[in-house]
C-alpha cells in the first residue's frame, strides 16, 4: 500500500504546507488510484497505527534546510534522520514516527519526504507568497513519486493506475521494499 501523509499546523503560516498540499494532491486526477491519504497534522508518533501496513510513505511538510524560501526539498527518511539540524518543521515527530514504527512492526516502509523551504512559520492561516508560488512544483513532484511507486508496484503484481486510465500502467521493477529506512532507493 502507498500512503501519503500531510503534516503541519494550519494556524502557523507555512507550517500548514503539508496539509494544504495533501488536500490539493487528493483532488489531482494524475494521482494513481489506490493511494491512501492521511491528514497527519502534528500527530507524529500517533501515525504508527495509520501507516503500519504501508510499503511506501510520502510525507509532505515544510522542510527547513536554510535554503531560499519556496525551494523544493526531497529526501529519503534515512537522509532526514541524519540531518544535524534544520529538518522539517516537525522533524522530531517524523523521525519519532519512523523509530516507533520500526520498533513496533520490525520494519519500515520506503519513506520519501517532499516539501518546500518555509519563509514564515508564525501565526497565520495562509501560505507565504514563496510557498504559494512553489506549491505547483511540490504537487508535480509528489505526483511523479506516487506514479513511480505505482508503476513499480504494478510490476510486482499490483494493479494501480492513474484515475481514469483504462489499461494498467506499464510494469517496472518492484520498488516499495519494507525494511530499513530508505530500502530500495537508488
Amino acid at each position: 500500500m502507498i500512503t501519503v501523509v500531510g503534516v503541519g499546523n494550519l494556524v502557523r503560516s507555512d507550517d500548514g504546507l503539508g496539509i494544504q498540499a495533501l488536500w490539493r494532491l487528493q483532488r489531482d486526477p494524475r494521482v494513481p488510484d489506490g493511494i491512501a491519504f492521511i491528514d497527519g497534522s502534528t500527530r507524529g508518533i500517533e501515525l504508527v497505527d495509520d501507516t503500519a501496513e504501508a510499503e511506501c510513505v510520502l510525507v509532505l511538510d515544510a522542510i527547513d534546510v536554510d535554503a531560499t524560501p519556496g525551494t523544493l526539498v526531497s529526501m529519503s527518511g534515512e537522509e532526514l534522520s541524519r540531518l544535524p539540524g534544520g529538518w522539517t518543521v516537525h522533524h522530531l515527530g517524523v523521525v519519532d514516527w519512523m523509530t516507533a514504527l520500526l520498533m513496533l512492526t520490525g520494519r519500515l516502509p520506503e519513506v520519501r519526504v517532499l516539501g518546500l523551504q518555509p519563509a514564515e512559520t508564525g501565526w497565520g492561516t495562509t501560505l507565504s507568497a514563496a510557498l504559494q508560488t512553489g506549491l505547483d512544483a511540490l504537487i508535480d513532484a509528489a505526483v511523479d513519486q506516487l506514479r513511480a511507486w505505482a508503476v513499480r508496484d504494478a510490476g510486482a503484481g499490483g494493479d494501480l493506475r492513474p484515475r481514469g486510465l483504462a489499461a494498467p500502467i506499464e510494469a517496472g521493477p518492484p520498488a516499495c521494499h519494507g525494511g530499513r529506512i530508505g530500502a530500495g532507493e537508488e
